[in-house]
């Protein structure tokens, strides 16, 4: 359920890159990922605010850092600018 309903309120988009998520394969296992925005593991913050459905590669990307930190060390896709004007729509 909370998959469904992070995949609606983001627009059926992923969050770190704004690709469209393909509703077909919402529940297809390793497809998407729900995030902790702020890793769980320096923030310990498990609550529903903290999360976000994104592409699995993106959250393994991701790793263990803050959204901040994963934008400076992108090469491509969203630009902090982007992702704050994605995050701030939704």
């Amino acid at each position: 359920l909370l998959k469904y309903r992070l995949y609606k309120e983001q627009d059926c988009k992923s969050m770190y890159s704004g690709k469209e998520i393909d509703h077909k394969r919402l529940f297809e296992k390793g497809y998407v990922q729900i995030d902790h925005i702020l890793p769980y593991s320096r923030s310990y913050d498990d609550s529903q605010s903290n999360k976000v459905l994104v592409l699995t590669n993106e959250n393994q990307d991701k790793g263990n850092r803050i959204p901040l930190e994963y934008f400076e060390a992108k090469q491509h896709g969203f630009s902090w600018y982007e992702f704050e004007q994605w995050v701030k729509s939704c």
